[in-house]
């Protein structure tokens, strides 16, 4: 669901390079899929699943992380700190790690902030993410058009203003 929203936004799925696709064939049970999207959900190993995300952001042709999950607390809470803490620092410049769920209860807040205190954005439904990353992306491909020093909104502007 979260791979059609992305795609109908206008986001790109990245085509994982070879090595990639092979270090995760390391990883994952035999007979995984071994391309994008990356699906975890049967496998709940801290260790491999921050290696795979330390894997995909590694990729050059990886430019967005989404983590999707259906359940917060816990071991899932922990992993996504320590990514934020330990792989994102290391990352290629540029590269964007999100967090998305989709079970909004009151009782999951506490560990919500937990994650977004790390830096990391937080969405609370698949729509969301997919739509607030797509103008992210609109967005830097605005500015790289830009020269350098210029803002679009203040250029945008009438004389005077």
């Amino acid at each position: 669901m979260l791979t059609d929203l992305c795609v109908s936004s206008g986001l790109e799925l990245a085509r994982l390079s070879p090595q990639t696709r092979g270090r995760i064939g390391e990883l994952m049970p035999p007979k995984t899929y071994l391309d994008n999207p990356v699906d975890m959900g049967f496998l709940w190993m801290p260790a491999v699943f921050i290696e795979v995300a330390r894997t995909l952001l590694a990729d050059p042709g990886v430019d967005i992380l989404i983590v999707y999950s259906i359940l917060v607390p816990g071991p899932l809470t922990d992993m996504i700190k320590f990514i934020a803490r330990e792989v994102l620092p290391a990352r290629q410049p540029g590269k964007i790690f999100a967090f998305c769920t989709d079970v909004p209860t009151e009782s999951l807040y506490p560990e919500l902030s937990e994650i977004q205190q790390t830096g990391v954005p937080v969405y609370l439904s698949p729509e969301r993410v997919a739509r607030a990353l797509a103008h992210r992306v609109r967005y830097e491909e605005i500015r790289r058009r830009l020269p350098e020093g210029k803002s679009a909104v203040r250029d945008s502007l009438p004389a005077g203003t």
